[in-house]
């Protein structure tokens, strides 16, 4: 049994007859030895490809018989630049208690660094114990890593609509998917005669950048028009290209210049913005629009504040329907002091309004010089008026 003691036994095989002397006897000695542990370690293959910065696995079948040991695993001979663990079942290792009949597969994987000389490398996986040692010798070619060169090149939107007067921003997005460093380059393939591009990354003006693998940059392609571009459709081709050419796009771009109403007021009475007025008494003003824009302006209006709800004021017409580009149109503004105003200076902001746009806003200084007979009238009446309800409620608070 698996348990004997270790020493000599001696015992006997006995064969019984029926006559004198009736059995024979056979003497037999058994000498117990402890058993010599064994192992036993091997791959069906034992030398593997790889590239740079990739990984490889080896399958070690492991085959002990003896009773229980300690093996630390231990990989040597490969550069200490690369990496390697121990799994058995998924499980990552350092070391194996084994006894008895025992039997596994190991499995070691192999990283190799990106920068890894290429060529071949012997290395050993050993198995150490106290009294028994193994080693299992392992290959390992390392061979250069496939060059990629791939690239997106994108436009978020390659067609946009401008006012006229305006640039035409577009987004570029650069995407190295290679595995190399890139140094990528722009030009003008096509551009009207009356516009200007310019490449602008991080806030400064380029015609080419580097991308390292796996990275993304992002460009804006600026398009400058002069003063004499008008409303029309203007299509731009730009090349993307690597610095060898081994890479390129073609991106297609086009401007839609659409016009823009534009619109203005000025006070033609009163150009200075500055008028003396009785309190009380109407001020006729002529409010004149213009649209200086590039199309046209709809459903125009003009918007007054004034210093109070005691200003009264009027608006002939109340708004017109279309003022053409380079048109002109003049609105009556009719205003009323309050007739209960002390003297002196106040603001009233005129401003016109389309369906599209607003204009500047004038900002108109009246200056109150006396008010009227019958605003003396109101303001004695209302002096009265506060003095009885002083005197009224000054009784209620005695009771």
């Amino acid at each position: 049994p698996g348990d004997a003691g270790v020493g000599s036994y001696v015992f006997y095989v006995v064969a019984s007859y029926d006559y004198p002397p009736y059995e024979s006897r056979l003497k037999l000695e058994l000498h117990v030895e402890l058993r010599s542990p064994s192992l036993r370690v091997y791959s069906n293959f034992p030398c593997r490809v790889v590239e740079c910065g990739g990984s490889v696995n080896y399958d070690l079948h492991v085959y002990y018989s003896g009773p229980g040991r300690l093996f630390n695993l231990l990989c040597t001979g490969l550069p200490s630049s690369f990496t390697y663990s121990f799994e058995v079942g998924g499980e990552a290792v350092e070391s194996m208690f084994v006894e008895g009949e025992f039997s596994c597969i190991l499995n070691l994987a192999v990283h190799v660094p990106l920068n890894a000389s290429l060529g071949k490398y012997f290395f050993e996986v050993r198995f150490s114990s106290s009294d028994l040692n193994y080693s299992v010798p392992l290959t390992l070619i390392v061979k250069p890593k496939p060059i990629l060169r791939s690239f997106d090149a994108i436009i978020d939107y390659p067609s946009i609509s401008v006012d006229v007067g305006d640039a035409a921003y577009f987004n570029l997005i650069l995407r190295n998917r290679g595995s190399v460093s890139e140094t990528l380059y722009f030009k003008v393939l096509n551009c009207p005669g009356d516009w200007s591009i310019e490449f602008i990354a991080n806030g400064k003006p380029i015609w080419g950048l580097s991308i390292e693998p796996g990275f993304e940059r992002r460009v804006t392609i600026k398009a400058s028009p002069q003063i004499s571009v008008g409303i029309g459709v203007y299509n731009f081709i730009i090349k993307v290209a690597s610095e060898d050419g081994f890479w390129s796009r073609i991106l297609n771009l086009t401007v839609h210049v659409i016009g823009k109403p534009k619109i203005r007021i000025r006070l033609l009475e009163t150009p200075a913005l500055s008028l003396t007025a009785v309190a009380g008494e109407p001020i006729k003003l002529t409010v004149e629009v213009s649209n200086i824009g590039t199309s046209n302006a709809s459903d125009i209006y003009l918007d007054i504040e004034v210093p109070s709800i005691e200003w009264r004021y009027t608006i002939d017409p109340d708004r017109i329907e279309l003022l053409r580009p380079g048109g002109k149109f003049n609105f009556t503004l009719t205003i009323t002091p309050s007739p209960v105003i002390v003297p002196g200076d106040y603001m009233i902001d005129i401003t016109a309004y389309s369906r599209e746009v607003s204009s500047n806003t004038l900002s108109l200084r009246v200056t109150i010089t006396k008010p009227t007979e019958w605003g003396y009238y109101i303001i004695v009446i209302v002096i009265i008026a506060a003095f009885f309800l002083f005197i009224f409620f000054k009784i209620r608070g005695r009771r």
